[in-house]
Order: C-alpha cells, then sequence, then structure tokens
C-alpha cells in the first residue's frame, strides 16, 4: 500500500549515539564535500559531436562515451520472448520447495493463465498481422515468422515445464 511521505505517522526516533555521530560526520565529510564540489557549473553534462556520433563529457568519467545508437537491433530483446521468459519466472516459483505447495500451485495456474492468454492475444495479432501480408520487423530486428518460430520454441519448452511443475506437485502432495 502506499503511504504518503508527508503525512505518515513515523515512530518516535532516540537521537544517534554521540560517538557514531562523530564517526559518521569524520567518514562521510570527504563524500559531502565532493558532493558539494559536484554542484558547481563543471558538472554538468557537455554533448560533443563526433564523427556523427553523440560523445558525452562528464567530470565524473574522465573518457567520453559513446551513446548507445537507439535504432540498432541489437540493443532490444524481443517483446513476445520476452514475456514468455517472464513467464519462465513465475513457473520457476512454482518449482521452489520453500514456497508452500498451495503457493506453488498457484504460481502454476498463474503461469498457464499467463500462457492462455498470451496466445490468444499476442500470438493471435502476430498470426492476423502475417495474414495481412505485415512485413515490418520488431524493434529486435525479428520478422514475424521469425517470432512465430521462436516463441513456439520457447512456449514448448514452457508447457514441458508446466507439466513438469504439475507432476511434481502431485508427487509432493501424495507424500505424507
Amino acid at each position: 500500500m502506499f503511504k504518503n511521505p508527508q503525512t505518515v505517522i513515523l515512530p518516535a526516533a532516540a537521537p544517534i549515539d554521540a560517538r557514531w555521530q562523530a564517526d559518521f560526520l569524520t567518514r562521510s565529510a570527504p563524500l559531502l564535500a565532493s558532493l558539494e564540489t559536484a554542484r558547481g557549473p563543471d558538472a554538468r553534462l557537455a554533448l560533443k559531436r563526433r564523427a556523427g556520433a553523440a560523445r558525452v563529457a562528464c567530470r565524473w568519467y574522465p573518457e567520453p562515451m559513446d551513446s548507445p545508437d537507439l535504432k540498432a537491433p541489437q540493443q532490444y530483446i524481443n517483446r513476445e520472448l520476452s514475456f514468455l521468459e517472464f513467464n519462465q519466472r513465475v513457473l520457476d516459483q512454482a518449482f521452489d520447495e520453500s514456497v508452500p505447495l498451495l503457493e506453488r500451485l498457484k504460481f502454476l495456474c498463474i503461469s498457464c493463465s499467463n500462457l492462455d492468454e498470451f496466445f490468444e492475444i499476442r500470438v493471435a495479432g502476430l498470426k492476423q498481422l502475417q495474414e495481412l501480408g505485415g512485413a515490418q520487423l520488431a524493434a529486435d530486428g525479428m520478422s514475424i515468422p521469425e517470432q512465430l518460430t521462436a516463441i513456439h520454441d520457447r512456449a514448448t519448452r514452457l508447457v514441458a515445464d508446466q507439466y513438469r511443475c504439475l507432476n511434481s506437485l502431485a508427487a509432493a502432495r501424495a507424500r505424507p
């Protein structure tokens, strides 16, 4: 639940012990001094153009850094495959034996429900684009047929893991 930090009532607190406070002030003095220095005009970022690429110079980084090419496909992860990986992480919670059995079953159900919705909405949308002759590439450079093939491969492994999880949960339930 979100609590407004301006209106929340904090518990009463005692002041820090004097010897700890002195130690803190001694250790933090150099850091605070560097922050005060950084607030000057030299702390602002300077953008330089070199050979058509943006270079960022900053007092904290002596060497200018190349800014990434935001149109390069290797900068992106496929949206659909990323969702399947997220769904695998949900399923991994169902395999975690430190989680109570009923909670593990809930994670398995969430994973199954997510996968159903994924095929009903996202894969159906990709297939519809393919039928309409859409040749656009995803941000990561994958074509629609490539995405569908990758989704098929990843979803097949995910469903196999779901069945393996269901069988392990049933076996765990059967144990006394």
